[in-house]
Formats: C-alpha cells, structure tokens, sequence
C-alpha cells in the first residue's frame, strides 16, 4: 500500500483553498487504494474536522508558525516513513523539503508564486501565466518534473461536467464568493453593488466558509436581499 503525507493549512489568514485542493487530490488517491494523512497546524480556521468528517487521517501540528525546522521535525516524527509527502503552503520551500526527505521517498509541491526554491520530484502549477515554461527554471533541481498549467487544475469530476454545459447569454444567477475567510469582507461589497442593480429576478448564492468572521452580518444583508441565498461551509466547492 502506497503512503502518502499531505501539508496544507486552513486559517481565518489564508483561506482554505490548500487544504481545498488536496482534498480533491487526495479523494481520486484514496480510490486507488493508498492511505493518506494530513498534517496541519491547529490554528483557528483550521479545517481539521472537515478533513476527518471526509474519512482522511489528520495530524494536528502545534509548532509556532513560521518556524520551518520545527515545523519539519514534527511532520516527520508524527508521519513516519511515507512514499510521498505532498506540500500545500507558501510558508515553506526547499529546506522543508530537504529536511522531509530524511522520511519521504518522493516529493511533490504545489505551488503558484514561483518566489523560492523547491527540493521536490514533482511540481503543480495549476495556473495560466504568461511566463509558464521559465518561471521555476532556477527554482527546482533538473530531475523535477513539472506540471504547469490550467490543464492539470485540481477539479472534482463534477465541475469537469459542468465546464462542458452552454451558456445562452442571459444572466440569471450569480454566484459570490471571496474565500473562506475573507478577512477584508469582500463578499458585503460585492452584495451592495448587485443590489445597485436592481434585478430581483437574478438568483444569487453566497458561499462563506465556517471561519468567516462577518458571518452574522452577512446572514443579516442576504435576508434582507431579494433571491439571495446564503451557504456556509459546503462541500460542493471545485
């Protein structure tokens, strides 16, 4: 049986989106037979019971953030020996990696910034920029290989369908959503200016997540909004 790591965080800070994307890598993992753990620091917005609920091992960290040695050390005491080690997190670059391999066979990094350095066997970029085909040439060992694009763009099955479906061209619903967090409450501007618009016929959606801390105020304004229906924390999300 293959034995897989995965580092990602969640907090109020930086979102779900790492913890996110590696649960929707880890469901095809799974089916494949191997067995999979988390490890994440129990920071608040941690997604620790969410990834539980969802059938995974977690293993909650409790090193300071920022502290990549410590942060290291304890993922590879909690963890053991595992065939690869997947890291989500933009607080940490080629030194985690070194110090991980001491427990993994193989590396793979997700990654979008292309600020620093990666000691890894495997990259994802899942995004569209211009400089795709240079933008880690200094960045990783030649052995590394690489997948950069929207073609490798971490996706449930679901959404794949869905991308494949028409549009007519006439607007009838709108979906809203700012990450799970959204410390700076982007999702309230985003409902004043489409009640500027004065079209009660447009359904919209709002997803927040579990840690959003306006979520009080939020429920308040989508009630008072025709055809807005507030969501929060789903599990539907690509």
């Amino acid at each position: 049986m293959i034995r897989i790591g995965i580092r990602a965080d969640a907090s109020v800070r930086t979102g779900s989106g790492h913890v996110m994307r590696c649960l929707t890598l880890a469901q095809p993992l799974r089916q494949t037979g191997a067995e999979i753990a988390f490890i994440c620091q129990e920071i608040r917005g941690n997604l620790i019971d969410l990834i539980e609920s969802s059938g995974f091992r977690a293993i909650a960290l409790s090193t300071p953030e920022g502290d990549w040695e410590a942060d290291a050390t304890a993922t590879c005491a909690s963890l053991g020996q595992a065939d690869w080690v997947i890291v989500d997190h933009y607080g940490l670059d080629w030194r985690w990696e070194s110090r991980v391999r001491q427990v993994a066979a193989r590396i793979m990094t997700i990654d979008d910034l292309a600020d620093r350095r990666h000691d890894c066997n495997l990259l994802l970029d899942q995004n569209l920029v211009e400089d795709m085909d240079s933008r880690y040439l200094a960045l990783l060992p030649a052995t590394c290989r690489k997948l950069i694009g929207p073609h490798f763009a971490l996706l449930r099955p679901e959404f794949r369908l869905a991308s494949q479906k028409h549009r007519d061209g006439d607007i009838r619903r709108i979906f809203v959503f700012f990450g799970a967090g959204d410390p700076d409450n982007e999702t309230t501007k985003a409902l004043d200016a489409i009640s500027l618009l004065n079209r009660p016929e447009i359904a919209v959606d709002v997803v927040v997540g579990a840690s959003n801390p306006n979520f009080d105020s939020l429920s308040k304004l989508c009630r008072s909004l025709p055809n807005v229906t507030l969501h929060r924390q789903v599990g539907e999300m690509a």
